[in-house]
């Protein structure tokens, strides 16, 4: 019996150990080993520009870009599992980015589809080497709209969290900061008789591919590394 062990070694036996309880036997894991083997170092900075974005529709929900770093801290890690909420909007979904299409996602935000992750994680996520980065953005819509009292450039924390193959949750947060795009004014529509003035006319609502001024305004960002060596291609 050794009175102390090494990290490799902690490392080693709490995957044996894990391996046992997914197989059905009745382990028990010490919560000093479950806590001292981190499978997984997320790193997120202020200074990565992530945003929450207002569309300026009525009623309509808020766009998400996070970019974060994920670093692998044991070899074999697969996150089949994740999750992205605000203190407002629990319900917080990717959107489906297509890696083909080379085209700027959502020209808000003036990204790449090659800089976006969102793909990545439609099937688990797998770390295969110890120290292996992945890192890129994520892309997603919510489900609420911006409250007001966040306003332009005010700061949210977006809370990133992650589960692995033996459902231990892996979280970190990010601060991003709140964008507002101006609502564009709706065009006076012809009086089409005596009871129906242009002033009861329905506004149009913007769609989510914004026209091209937009695209053309918006900030472009520096492209994200990924270090994918020995990962599958989707």
């Amino acid at each position: 019996m050794k009175a102390n062990l090494s990290r490799s070694e902690k490392d080693r036996y709490l995957d044996v150990l894990q391996k046992l309880q997914a197989e059905g036997h009745a382990i028990e894991i010490p919560e000093e080993v479950s806590q001292s083997a981190d499978v997984l170092w997320i790193e997120t900075d202020a200074r990565w520009n992530s945003e929450v974005l207002d569309p300026g529709i009525i009623g309509g929900v808020g766009y998400y870009a996070v970019r974060f770093r994920l670093i692998a801290e044991r070899a074999e890690v697969t996150l089949p599992d994740h999750e992205i909420t605000t203190d407002f909007d629990d319900q917080i979904e990717l959107l489906d980015v297509d890696l083909r299409e080379q085209h700027r996602v959502l020209g808000w935000f003036g990204l790449d589809a090659e800089q976006v992750l969102n793909s990545r994680f439609e099937a688990p996520l797998r770390f295969h080497n110890r120290g292996q980065i992945i890192e890129g953005w994520l892309v997603a819509a919510g489900s609420r709209p911006i409250p007001q009292e966040y306003r332009e450039g005010a700061t949210v924390r977006c809370n990133l969290t992650f589960w692995d193959q033996f459902g231990h949750k892996i979280g970190a947060h990010a601060d991003l900061s709140v964008r507002r795009l101006k609502p564009k004014p709706a065009p006076l529509q012809p009086r089409t008789g005596l009871d129906d003035p242009a002033e009861n006319q329905q506004s149009p609502q913007v769609s989510v591919s914004e026209d091209s001024a937009l695209r053309a305004s918006a900030p472009k960002r520096g492209v994200a590394s990924t270090d994918d060596e020995g990962l599958e291609p989707k």
